[in-house]
């Protein structure tokens, strides 16, 4: 037993014990034939601090020196080596227990497995235990050899089984005879002789070749003297047709009528179809003299054609549509196609 002045250290206190057992007759029961269990049981753990317990809280622990522990099902005492205890609180639901102290640490309570183990000895002559108490100076443990169980199994009913009735077997009844047919004597008929067939013999005249005439062989030409060849480096470019339609914001076709002043409107430029089989564009440039009299309308221009860079010049009413990458790649992606450019779109308002 260790015992320590200062309340701040842990208590650890041991008590070993160790159980002979005698017969009738005053002889020793050595375990050395079957298999003994004892149970082990009342094993607390009160750490929680709780109420009135704070002062007196403990981990009741049990070491089998000469055995082996089994764990219960459904206990809260575990196997810890040859250490048999339950690492959390077992005595309230509040601090995680599945049951209250009071509702199972008792001699006759149905629960009373749940702070229980079980030892296991062979081949020894004694039961050698150590009841071990930690933060409190004194030791409990109950055992027992009444091992506690959460229910114990009813055992299987079975039905029993009818007497076997005696099988006499029907008597086979005799199968006639079948009456044989007499065999008869088979005679093959003679082989009959098949006349030869006369054969006529064709004779045919056939033409010989005839000698290939050959023409004489003509004058080989002369060479051709290589010419020298001037390359002038030059630039290709095309100018696809454009046709212009004139639309109001409603989307109506006003082409060649009287429109409101200041009145929004919209010029739709169309490319013509672009060939399939074109070379590769590298560049791909709109320009377009607007109009005197009509005022651009350059922002709303610009986000209707956000693939190409707007460029406009107000004194000249010069507008240009300069094409950028995506618009380019689009082009080229599949040259043997043909392909149609979305519509250009020019807004802006009659001020005349």
């Amino acid at each position: 037993m260790a015992i320590y002045n200062d309340n701040s250290d842990t208590i650890p206190t041991e008590v070993g014990i160790d159980l002979e057992f005698f017969d009738d007759k005053g002889q020793k029961i050595s375990l050395t034939k079957d298999e003994a269990l004892i149970g082990l049981a009342s094993l607390n753990n009160d750490t929680t601090m709780n109420g009135a317990n704070a002062q007196r809280s403990a981990i009741e622990q049990v070491r089998v020196n000469n055995g082996e522990i089994v764990e219960i099902t459904g206990s809260s005492v575990k196997k810890h080596g040859n250490l048999a205890y339950s690492d959390t609180d077992n005595h309230f639901k509040s601090a995680g227990s599945k049951f209250e102290q009071d509702d199972w640490d008792t001699g006759t309570s149905s629960s009373r497995y749940y702070g229980a183990a079980v030892a296991k000895f062979k081949n020894v002559d004694k039961i050698s235990l150590t009841s071990i108490s930690y933060k409190r100076p004194t030791v409990w443990l109950a055992i027992n050899s009444e091992i506690a169980v959460p229910k114990v199994p009813t055992a299987p009913r079975y039905k029993e089984s009818k007497s076997h009735k005696t099988f006499t077997p029907e008597k086979l009844k005799e199968v006639p005879t079948p009456k044989l047919e007499e065999l008869k004597k088979f005679v093959p008929e003679k082989e009959k002789t098949v006349p030869t067939p006369k054969v006529k013999l064709m004779l045919v005249k056939v033409n010989g070749v005839p000698t290939p005439i050959y023409k004489p062989k003509e004058k080989e030409p002369t060479a051709p003297v290589v010419p020298t060849v001037h390359v002038h480096d030059y630039k290709l470019s095309t100018r696809p047709q454009i046709a212009k339609a004139v639309e109001n914001s409603d989307k109506m076709n006003i082409n060649g009528q009287y429109v409101a002043k200041n009145s929004l409107n919209r010029f739709a430029l169309q490319t013509e179809v672009l060939p399939a089989n074109r070379t590769t564009y590298t560049k791909l440039v709109f320009n377009d003299h607007l109009p005197s009299g009509f005022k651009l309308d350059v922002e709303k221009t610009k986000e209707a054609n956000k693939g190409y860079e707007v460029v406009y010049n107000e004194k000249t009413n010069f507008l240009s549509f300069t094409a950028k990458k995506e618009i380019l790649d689009a082009v080229n992606k599949n040259r043997a196609k043909e392909y149609q450019l979305e519509a250009l779109s020019v807004w802006g308002r009659p001020s005349e």
